[in-house]
């Protein structure tokens, strides 16, 4: 395994500062009978969130209401546009032929009013990006089915209840980052940090592939899977599968800033129970709030809360540039207005992750599709990882399974 940063993990990672247990990128996941075992295989313990975790916010003119459809309806939405959102399993149009945005998707469903709320949180919760450009297809792959088989959601989400099997939320003890850190591990020399991929070259029914910086060398192989994202996917294919390289090119990301914060809990008017807040318009003037220490443990010292406020995204790409003071100044304004923080914080970190999430935009599937075909002439090998396949790190790690399975199929 060859991976160009100094360390496995993507953007994966964690650290202990100040008494603080903080997260570079994703604080927990959501398991489907994937990670769990995955962790377990080296030695990693998968630890369920607290159910504090099922309490979720909103954050929408200008005030905090609990993530339930009675406060939403009560607090958000018109008498009209409430009758229209009960009224989706008799009026839900049929689904159009072409790939549809996630907002045109939820308004279809909702209607104008409620659609346009729910396109936002979903959005802003898992992509940080613009529901108007996301295909509701390629990034809310379960809500597109539901609208399939049943074309209301509500009667689709009664008939499947149950069926999806188990689904476990949380982490590894230590944080995420124990899991890339002992996977790592296992590998042993297998892994090769700070080795930059020059070149992959189609050669007697395999691979030659050379790289440069730690371990320099070239080799040959049987197979490739490209763990990479879509524009690196792109610039190696470039020689070999020219077709691929150009669908591969120009795909989104979104980047987002972390701001880590640690206050004391005597400076919250409101201290965090729960799993967090999501931004359903700009008023919150964050994406949302993560209450990190509220639903795992060991996140901050006895009396003190730590935050994650996170920043950015399509709506605001600038901000991964902006300095640091303003980041910070940004966060406590958030965490003013939706936890009636009243003191300094005694604990700040700030994380920009560039190029962070991908963006599953209007013909995603097309497009993958359409590498997926441009590669079947060469020898084994295959696209895995956030950009491809699902951007949460269950999806992530089963699109590496499946990308093993399938040059381990054809080799």
């Amino acid at each position: 395994m060859l991976e160009a940063s100094a360390r496995a993990g993507g953007k994966i990672g964690t650290e202990s500062v100040a008494g603080y247990l903080v997260e570079q990128g994703p604080h927990a996941v959501l398991d489907r009978g994937v990670l769990a075992p995955l962790g377990a295989s080296v030695g990693a313990t998968f630890v369920p969130a607290s159910a504090t975790a099922r309490r979720r916010f909103v954050f929408a003119k200008g005030r905090r209401q609990a993530a339930s459809p009675l406060a939403l309806l009560s607090s958000l939405i018109s008498p009209a546009g409430t009758l229209r959102l009960l009224a989706e399993p008799l009026v839900a149009a049929h689904r159009p032929t072409h790939d549809e945005s996630l907002r045109d998707f939820c308004v279809r469903h909702f209607g104008a009013e409620a659609g346009a709320l729910a396109a936002r949180v979903f959005c802003s919760g898992v992509y940080a990006g613009d529901e108007s450009l996301l295909s509701v297809r390629a990034a809310f792959p379960r809500m597109a089915a539901l609208d399939a088989a049943h074309r209301s959601l509500f009667v689709g989400a009664l008939a499947n209840r149950g069926r999806e099997g188990p689904a476990a939320f949380g982490t590894f003890e230590g944080g995420l980052g124990t899991l890339s850190r002992l996977l790592a591990a296992a590998l042993g020399e297998q892994l090769v940090v700070g080795a930059k991929v020059d070149a992959i070259v189609a050669r007697d029914h395999g691979w030659s592939v050379a790289w440069s910086g730690r371990r320099a060398n070239e080799v040959k192989t049987d197979a490739i899977v490209l763990a990479v994202p879509s524009d690196a996917a792109s610039a190696l294919l470039a020689n070999v599968a020219p077709a691929a390289s150009e669908t591969l090119a120009g795909w989104e990301s979104s980047s987002v800033v972390l701001v880590h914060v640690g206050v004391r809990l005597d400076a919250l008017v409101q201290p965090p129970r729960g799993f967090g807040v999501i931004g359903a318009d700009d008023s919150l003037g964050a994406l949302g709030v993560i209450f990190s220490s509220s639903f795992l443990a060991g996140r901050a010292p006895t009396g003190h809360a730590l935050f994650t406020v996170m920043l950015g995204g399509a709506r605001a790409p600038e901000l991964v540039e902006a300095p640091e003071p303003e980041l910070i100044a940004t966060a406590r304004e958030a965490l003013r207005r939706c936890a009636g923080l009243v003191r300094a914080p005694v604990f700040t970190r700030v994380i920009r992750q560039r190029r962070a999430i991908p963006q599953y935009t209007l013909g995603h599937a097309g497009r993958l599709l359409a590498a997926d075909r441009a590669l079947e002439s060469l020898p084994p090998i295959a696209l895995a990882g956030a950009s491809f396949h699902g951007v949460s790190v269950g999806d992530a790690a089963r699109s590496g399974e499946m990308a093993a399975e399938k040059v381990a199929a054809i080799s």
